[in-house]
């Protein structure tokens, strides 16, 4: 990964600043890059896996495949990852800041790693703590965007799909995007998420979430149907879009697979 970066960097990035005179960007562009790499992987991953399974096991048939079109470019222009990771670097002096005066005033910290030493701080369980946190963090996000209602608005743009797919997780608005990324990139850097960690945990709940959105009948099982089904994610959506509707007279439109349809 690190050679594709650095061959990313030197033959294109940098000739390409130098002609346009943008060589005071230099120095962050190479992390970046590690972030745009992993987002069109991520990309790659998710067509080659899921949408195999889409042609052959369909939940829903489509004559007209127009409508997924906005959602491509939504997914394209979010798996960039410009917003995540400038507000990722944005925030990392100030909670450099914070961890100084918590070292000088004795404040406990938290950090995950030293939970229990010789366990948590391995690579492998250090990162499904992450994950896990970060994704009980969406859960929560996602509770109090169903609840607020000028939030609501923003968020409602996601549901706005008529078509349930592979490329529909990232359908939303602009300044929603921005939130999120600011209260991801918040509690990844509290919790002690080094940068490289932080693109790849974000990746990999991306795809856990596309799972949920892919118009594909899968075996789930009795565990995953309540953790990442589109049965689950749809009847949950639909439970708070209706709380939501009758609160704020909010009209929004969902769709809801079930597997028997």
């Amino acid at each position: 990964m690190s050679a594709l970066q650095t061959l990313l960097y030197v033959d294109v990035v940098q000739p390409f600043f130098y002609r346009f005179g943008l060589m005071d960007y230099n120095e962050d562009t190479y992390d970046a890059l590690y972030w745009l790499i992993i987002g069109v992987l991520e990309i790659a991953v998710t067509y080659f896996a899921l949408r195999p399974l889409e042609a052959l096991r369909p939940v829903e048939q489509w004559q007209d495949c127009k409508a997924l079109r906005s959602d491509v470019i939504y997914t394209w222009i979010a798996r960039l990852g410009i917003i995540n990771i400038a507000f990722f670097f944005m925030l990392q002096p100030l909670f450099d800041h914070w961890q100084s005066l918590i070292a000088i005033y004795k404040i406990p910290n938290i950090d995950l790693d030293s939970l229990w030493p010789g366990l948590t701080d391995r690579p492998v369980v250090s990162f499904l703590i992450y994950l896990i946190v970060l994704d009980l963090a969406g859960y929560w996000y996602h509770r109090w965007q169903h609840r607020f209602g000028v939030w609501w608005k923003l968020h409602a743009v996601r549901h706005s799909q008529q078509q349930m797919s592979l490329w529909a997780n990232d359908r939303n608005h602009f300044l929603d995007d921005i939130i999120r990324a600011a209260f991801v990139a918040a509690i990844s850097l509290f919790i002690g998420v080094q940068p490289n960690q932080f693109v790849v945990l974000v990746a990999v709940s991306n795809f856990m979430q596309r799972i949920q959105h892919v118009n594909a009948r899968l075996p789930y099982g009795w565990l995953l149907e309540r953790l990442s089904s589109v049965r689950s994610f749809s009847v949950a959506t639909m439970r708070w879009a209706t709380d939501m509707k009758a609160r704020n007279a909010v009209a929004i439109s969902a769709c809801c697979f079930d597997g028997g349809t």
